[in-house]
């Protein structure tokens, strides 16, 4: 089943700044999807467009983006806290804001272990490393508990294991994923289907097991 489809959809910032042109593809409930392409190539934008989508349900979907968003005068609990706002009443975030609740932190607390930050949880972000801060916007993402994830770079500044470790727990935590990534290893071992972009176009649109490593590599020549 469907949850969005293009037909030949121009997409950009304005009718003058187009990044891609003629896109028609479909996002299926449940399937895991990576874009791939060269940086600049207009990857964010697809990927925006598709979040923003008129029938989408944004109460049941998440936006990992790419800058990740964190407010780094606040903690990590904090900044975790953040994926649940809009479904929690305001004067609960209110209240957790200034006194974190018992609840809360029972929730959150797994998925910093999960990722390797549970010592952090008290931290300011500001004081992190990249990577640190990178699984903070992992563990905000988690703690959503949306259906659908769209996510920017989510394993940027991370080692090779972590990367996969993070993005196996990413895709095993959404019902549907669409992820824009740069490793053509890791899309064909984890996504089930790839959408590569090309000279402002969709180049291919396949699911993985049809495809090489090479085919993929020669989206950056």
């Amino acid at each position: 089943m469907s949850i969005i489809e293009l037909n030949n959809s121009q997409i950009g910032h304005s009718q003058y700044n187009v990044a891609l042109r003629d896109v028609s593809l479909t996002i299926y409930r449940g399937e895991k999807t990576a874009i791939l392409g060269q940086s600049g190539g207009g990857k964010t934008a697809l990927l925006q467009h598709l979040f923003h989508f008129p029938n989408l349900d944004q109460e049941s979907a998440f936006y990992m983006q790419q800058d990740l968003g964190l407010i780094e005068q606040l903690t990590v609990f904090h900044n975790v806290y953040m994926g649940r706002l809009s479904q929690l009443p305001t004067w609960y975030n209110l209240l957790n804001l200034f006194i974190p609740q018992t609840k809360m932190r029972h929730a959150i607390l797994p998925i910093l272990q999960k990722l390797g930050i549970a010592e952090k949880e008290n931290t300011v972000v500001k004081q992190l490393s990249g990577g640190q801060q990178q699984r903070v916007i992992v563990a905000r993402a988690l703690f959503s508990r949306t259906a659908t994830l769209f996510a920017d770079e989510p394993i940027t500044g991370l080692d090779q294991k972590q990367s996969n470790d993070v993005l196996t727990l990413l895709l095993n935590s959404f019902q549907t994923s669409v992820i824009v990534l740069h490793d053509v290893e890791l899309a064909l071992q984890h996504f089930d289907r790839i959408i590569g972009l090309k000279n402002g176009k969709v180049y291919l649109n396949e699911l993985s097991q049809n495809l090489t490593a090479a085919q993929l590599h020669y989206l950056y020549q």
